[in-house]
């Protein structure tokens, strides 16, 4: 989500609190250059003479159960120069809000539903449903098609001087798709130059909005099957096979040096030959929680562009699939990851 809807979405939301009687303002943030979401902070009244209190907005309009986990980590705290943020969207379901209030999160959404506590304050509406708005040219970055060009790009980002017929071939989408998904780039300022000058300029705040897309929109369906291993133990010595296979998340972050022992392993493969499921002693499960040492996704990408070795692929997987797994650890660990191997060609905020 841009900053503009970002905005109009937060203003949204204050003038239905104020409606249900609480009165909300809006701010800009005394460290907005800090944040990477609207740089708004969000404020209520408590009684004549008390000071406000708030809180520092994240917006975000793709909040499922699928990416709760992943937001979880957009939330820490520690991530916030300027206090605990409160989650802003146009619609949180009634599953989402309960996971939210159990772990003390403050939200509101364009619908009516809210959760703030502090000292002093207890606010919680509940049950509004949710008001449909028309996706904006801005939103294709937040659809399937968009986040898998966003990806290839983030990949190789000298695809970005090419056409958008050639863009398009390499990410596996419609040419439809790619005009507004540059559009939406360069409105961020993660995309500047035109044509054969166009160059891609990303930072965090797409890397991390990329991610909460992932992970609603395509991780879901790209579930192949989990398995129990004899010897998980011994996984490093399992023959992947470079052109087909590319490990992700605990895997792929110990291979790229994090001190770390993996305990879930992800592989994303296009195949998986008997000869691997022999090495490795593998025994299919029901899911991944039903003791699998390890989980097989589905490639997202265009598998016939962009290549299992490209050196950028296996690192932009692991954090988003650390992200995805949720966790303290993990999150400590896609941090690292992040600073080591993914900070040096995103664009400082």
């Amino acid at each position: 989500m841009n900053s503009q809807r970002a905005i109009r979405l937060l203003e949204t939301v204050a003038g239905v609190l104020r409606e249900a009687g609480i009165e909300a303002t809006t701010a800009p943030s005394p460290r907005a250059a800090q944040t990477r979401q609207s740089g708004q902070r969000l404020a209520i009244a408590t009684a004549p003479g008390a000071p406000e209190l708030s809180w520092p907005v994240l917006c975000r309009d793709d909040v499922k159960p699928s990416t709760l986990a992943v937001l979880s980590g957009r939330l820490d705290r520690q991530r916030w120069p300027d206090g605990q943020p409160i989650l802003i969207a146009p619609h949180l379901s009634e599953t989402v809000t309960t996971v939210l209030r159990d772990r003390n999160q403050p939200y509101a959404d364009a619908a009516g539903n809210a959760f703030l506590r502090a000292p002093g304050v207890f606010v919680r509406l509940t049950g509004n449903r949710s008001v449909r708005s028309p996706r904006t040219r801005a939103g294709r970055l937040e659809t399937a098609a968009g986040a898998k060009v966003v990806f290839t790009l983030l990949c190789e980002p000298d695809l970005a001087a090419r056409s958008q017929r050639a863009i398009a071939a390499a990410s596996g989408v419609a040419l439809g798709v790619v005009p507004g998904v540059l559009e939406a780039l360069r409105a961020r300022g993660c995309l500047g130059g035109d044509g054969p000058m166009r160059h891609m300029t990303p930072d965090r705040r797409l890397l991390d909005d990329w991610v909460m897309t992932w992970a609603a929109r395509l991780r879901p369906a790209s579930l192949r099957a989990s398995y129990r291993s004899d010897h998980p133990e011994s996984w490093a010595t399992w023959p992947v096979d470079m052109h087909a296979q590319v490990w992700g998340g605990e895997a792929a972050a110990k291979r790229l040096g994090a001190d770390w022992k993996p305990v879930r392993l992800t592989l994303h493969a296009s195949t998986l030959p008997a000869r691997f499921l022999i090495a490795a002693g593998l025994v299919q499960t029901a899911g991944p929680d039903d003791g699998a040492h390890l989980t097989v996704r589905r490639p997202f990408w265009n598998t016939a562009h962009l290549s299992f070795a490209n050196p950028r692929l296996a690192p932009l997987l692991a954090y988003a699939d650390l992200l995805a797994e949720g966790g303290d650890a993990r999150f400590a660990i896609a941090e690292w990851l992040f600073q080591r191997h993914l900070a040096g060609w995103m664009r400082p905020r």
